[in-house]
């Protein structure tokens, strides 16, 4: 069994209480975070049917409430260049240039590795050189940091949990009602 790092576990243990209480309607998110959100949602799902082009149009939908997540803008830069949208693919590319992105770890990804050398992708990279240096620092590159190792850590917890259904269920709450309990005291 391999044990959590610590701080990996308090994080983990404060974004589960902070679930526990939008779930509880302690908090409500402002409207445009959760206009977002949903937007977002939907986008995914359009994913999923292989519906590309919508999925282009929801991501540019939602970026108008809330400065998106790298995670985000990167299924949105993917469906545009699924679509050949060169200007969103550009529009997109660029903010997770400027979200800090580097190349090297962009480029060494199965999607772009197999479009890397194609005129569509040459173009809409054209820029990554001259807006890299200009990537966000301080404070907000943290926060941008933080979100990708949350999502990276929630992606694992998901994908290896070998219980189903109602077991899943119960793991999930038992671990979220620790999470909070540590956060309190």
């Amino acid at each position: 069994m391999t044990l959590l790092n610590p701080n990996t576990a308090l994080l983990g243990s404060f974004i589960m209480c902070l679930m526990i209480h939008y779930k509880s309607n302690a908090f409500q998110l402002p409207d445009s975070v959760a206009n977002y959100y949903a937007l977002r949602n939907n986008a995914e799902k359009v994913i999923v049917s292989w519906d590309f082009k919508t999925a282009v149009d929801i991501y540019t939908s939602a970026f108008d409430y809330k400065y998106p997540n790298e995670r985000d803008a990167y299924n949105a830069f993917r469906a545009a260049l699924l679509t050949k949208d060169s200007i969103s693919a550009r529009r997109f590319l660029n903010i997770i240039t400027i979200n800090g992105q580097a190349r090297e770890k962009l480029e060494n990804t199965p999607f772009i590795k197999s479009i890397k050398n194609t005129p569509l992708y040459q173009y809409v990279s054209k820029d990554y050189d001259s807006l890299y240096p200009k990537r966000l620092s301080g404070e907000r590159a943290k926060a941008v940091e933080l979100l990708g190792s949350i999502y990276t850590i929630d992606q694992k917890v998901r994908t290896q949990n070998p219980l189903s259904g109602e077991e899943r269920k119960r793991s999930v709450k038992a671990a979220d009602s620790t999470a909070a309990a540590l956060l309190i005291h």
